[in-house]
């Protein structure tokens, strides 16, 4: 699988749940994850971020136009102290 996309659905943090912990559970499947336009928070980011640190394959991960804040900024930006495949 390369690419989710899921932009622009409406999605909320319990919609996508299951997705996070598929990506949790298998980080080096996917290589782009598209979630921008949802209502995405903050519980989904810092998940997501734990998910950017595991993965040695996710090249792309839009998360524009949903509703996170600086929580998931600061834990995506210790993510990327990890991660080397993220463009």
């Amino acid at each position: 699988l390369m690419w989710i996309d899921l932009e622009y659905k409406q999605l909320s943090d319990a919609d996508v749940s299951e997705l996070v912990d598929r990506l949790l559970a298998h980080p080096d499947i996917v290589t782009a994850v598209g979630l921008g336009g949802n209502q995405l928070t903050d519980e989904t980011g810092a998940r997501l971020a734990r998910y950017v640190a595991a993965s040695t394959t996710i090249e792309l991960l839009d998360l524009s136009s949903n509703r996170i804040g600086p929580a998931t900024f600061w834990a995506m930006a210790q993510a990327l102290r990890i991660n080397t495949s993220l463009q």
